[in-house]
């Protein structure tokens, strides 16, 4: 069942990291000091902790991915739960990816990638290889791909208690990963387990298994526990990643009684709910393609903080554009099915 809520959790979310990265972000990219520089006169330096809310949103949608696959008697097999995130994956990405690499090519060629660095890209784990990615905010797909292969093993699990032992011994060991950023050595394998952000998709993991039995089992409470303990160990106690984490917890865990609150017809909600479901190619085209026209903005002499919404309105439309492509394929395909 569809959550306004949880849409517009989303949508907030993905505003706050475009607006990080155009209002914050934008000028620690080298190719942008000096004349290209900007001064909005504001910024949102703490949006970027918003990714936090993202990893949750990603292991609760997981987890009722799952569990309707279950309802429906359908396969819960390890290679049906990846093949159908993979599917959902790729194809928004590679035109993503493929569109921003254009337009870096064609209007900020410093940063544009080398066929090589484009081509490595399709992987989505570049940044494995020593290769730069396209976009800088990749990392996060980086992340959420070895998400999906690690959940797939997990659907093997049939057990409640299994799970929820194997999903605290995940968030313990990447308690103890924190602890060891010196030891160059353990690199993968802080990768691999998605240490710095695996809390924040467990959480979301054990608080859609709290929805469905509406009841906090004590195994719940230990996992949950060890999750802030991670967002701690990793972030600090008073950071923008720790509260978010917090925050995304106390609204997912009373979702049901925030949908029975939020006006569905509300414009505002609307709009946040229309942004939600283009959050994706959203999130992928957003970045490098603001910079493009930020920078260009400037050379022109453009430096209006209202100017902001130009960028923003361009990203929002191309993520519209390939949201729609992605839907036209899919639609082909089940009819051609």
């Amino acid at each position: 069942m569809k959550s306004v809520t949880l849409d517009v959790i989303r949508g907030v979310a993905a505003m706050l990291i475009v607006l990080f990265h155009f209002t914050y972000a934008y000028n620690d990219n080298a190719a942008n000091a000096g004349e290209y520089a900007t001064d909005w006169g504001w910024s949102v330096p703490w949006g970027y902790a918003a990714v936090a809310t993202f990893f949750m949103l990603s292991g609760y949608l997981a987890a009722r991915v799952l569990a309707v696959a279950g309802e429906r008697r359908k396969e819960r097999s390890p290679k049906s739960f990846v093949w159908h995130k993979l599917k959902r994956f790729y194809p928004t990405y590679w035109i993503a990816m493929t569109l921003t690499a254009v337009v870096l090519a064609l209007f900020f060629a410093e940063e544009a990638p080398t066929f090589v660095g484009w081509a490595a890209n399709l992987t989505m784990v570049s940044q494995l290889m020593r290769i730069p990615f396209v976009d800088g905010a990749y990392w996060y797909m980086q992340c959420e791909l070895v998400l999906c292969l690690l959940t797939g093993a997990l659907v093997a699990i049939r057990s409640p208690r299994r799970l929820m032992l194997t999903l605290g011994i995940w968030v313990a060991i990447a308690i103890i990963l924190s602890q060891t950023l010196e030891i160059k050595a353990l690199r993968v394998v802080r990768i691999v387990a998605v240490a710095q952000y695996c809390h924040n998709y467990i959480a979301g993991i054990v608080l859609y298994g709290v929805a469905c039995r509406r009841k906090v089992s004590t195994g719940a409470w230990v996992v949950l526990a060890l999750c802030f303990a991670n967002a701690v160990a990793w972030n600090g106690l008073q950071s923008a990643p720790t509260v978010f984490f917090v925050a995304t917890v106390v609204l997912v865990a009373f979702v049901e009684r925030l949908d029975g609150v939020l006006p569905p017809k509300n414009r505002l909600v609307r709009c946040l709910t229309w942004v939600a479901g283009i959050s994706y190619p959203l999130y992928l085209c957003h970045e490098m393609i603001g910079f493009t026209i930020i920078r260009h903005m400037r050379t022109v002499g453009w430096s209006n903080p209202a100017m902001i919404l130009i960028p923003i309105a361009v990203c929002i439309l191309l993520a519209w554009g390939i949201d729609c492509v992605i839907r036209s394929i899919r639609q082909s395909k089940s009819t051609h099915n």
